[in-house]
């Protein structure tokens, strides 16, 4: 995984809910050479508000908009789903294998 937009596209049912039902969310994302310019790509043809955050006006310095971190976070808070995420991603679904291995073998605590 070369970027974690890419994770974030896996979950195609909450990013069409971001950018709109009619956004064609790539099947394979661990395959996208650029994820975060695939992201902007599809956000040309977002609501205007989810635009408005995520992209930047003509002629800007910026590679996104001022609001892309934040809108992000809120996606990924209210509608983001690792585990439908890792269905699309293998590179997530290994590390979430790995997670779950880790969280079994600590030690619990009774305290």
């Amino acid at each position: 995984m070369r970027e974690i937009e890419g994770w974030l596209l896996a979950d195609h049912l909450a990013m069409k809910s971001l950018l709109g039902n009619r956004v064609n969310v790539p099947r394979d994302p661990d395959n996208i050479r650029d994820p975060k310019e695939c992201l902007l790509h599809l956000a040309q043809g977002a609501p205007r508000d989810v635009k408005r955050d995520l992209l930047t006006e003509r002629g800007a310095i910026a590679s996104r908009g001022l609001g892309y971190n934040q809108r992000l976070c809120d996606y990924v808070n209210t509608s983001w789903n690792p585990t439908r995420a890792a269905e699309r991603s293998d590179s997530l679904n290994r590390v979430v294998g790995r997670l779950e291995q880790l969280t079994a073998s600590l030690p619990i605590d009774a305290t």
